[in-house]
């Protein structure tokens, strides 16, 4: 009976020990607040680095585009400058929403991410209607391409690192689910397929003869570019209206309470 009785206070006593180990496991690491902030963190490493490469990206295109005269190179060039601008205004987005709650913001500054989604979505509307005007004109009057080896070497390469960069923010969008942060990822996707079909354009031109192909290709990213901005332009809008997609949702709850309110 002793050795019985003790062994019962002994297993009271460890399972007294193991309270403090289970309340750890709900510390401030695991604190939803906290996973919000150390991703608003991570996407701000994200965005500067995104900021870098596209730049690069579009320095190279632009140069290769005016020097070999490949109008689908300089314009993919364009939409990778427009890629770093819109980065940009997600770092912004991202350092602001990462701010305490005030007097003014109570509830904190996280809807400032998807309006800096909304503006980067209309900066892409502009960007996208100067590069069909550019590509019409090379429509219209087309010309060859001086160098088509480099040029492919380029786009392929760009498309390899859009890519490449768009299933990383994905991964961590999806962690943190950060709005800013997957409409990166969806311009990383946009910048990938634009440097793909400027290659195959380049491909058709020089090695066909179709010397419009060139233009075409340039004016297909810019349409690429407008249905890309028109979805984020909806999404960032429902968010930052507290709306849904279903519109008749608050005329159904009405007609099935009957006018009472939820408590």
């Amino acid at each position: 009976m002793i050795a019985e009785g003790s062994l019962i206070a002994s297993k009271k006593k460890l399972k007294n020990e193991q309270l403090p180990i289970s309340k750890m496991a709900f510390s401030d690491k695991a604190h939803p607040k906290n996973i919000v902030n150390e991703g608003l963190i991570v996407g701000q490493k994200i965005a500067k680095i995104s900021i870098i490469i596209l730049l690069s990206l579009g320095i190279s295109e632009s140069l290769i585009g005016y020097w070999g005269g490949s109008i689908v190179a300089l314009a993919d060039g364009i939409d990778s400058f427009s890629g770093a601008m819109l980065s940009f205004i997600f770092l912004l987005g991202l350092r602001i929403a990462n701010r305490p709650p005030n007097k003014k913001f109570p509830y904190g500054y996280h809807k400032v991410e998807s309006f800096a989604a909304l503006m980067a979505a209309l900066g892409m509307i502009i960007i996208g209607a100067i590069i069909f005007y550019i590509s019409y004109q090379a429509f219209i009057h087309p010309h060859e391409i001086k160098q088509p080896v480099i040029t492919m070497v380029i786009l392929a390469l760009a498309g390899f690192i859009s890519f490449y960069r768009s299933f990383q923010m994905r991964n961590l969008a999806n962690k943190y689910n950060l709005l800013s942060l997957k409409k990166d990822a969806t311009n990383s996707i946009k910048d990938g397929s634009a440097s793909i079909i400027g290659f195959f354009s380049v491909v058709i031109s020089t090695q066909f003869g179709i010397l419009q192909m060139d233009a075409i290709g340039g004016m297909v990213i810019a349409v690429y570019i407008f249905s890309v901005s028109y979805f984020s332009i909806k999404k960032s809008s429902f968010i930052l209206v507290n709306s849904c997609e279903d519109s008749n949702l608050s005329d159904r709850i009405k007609k099935n309470n009957h006018g009472k309110i939820w408590r």
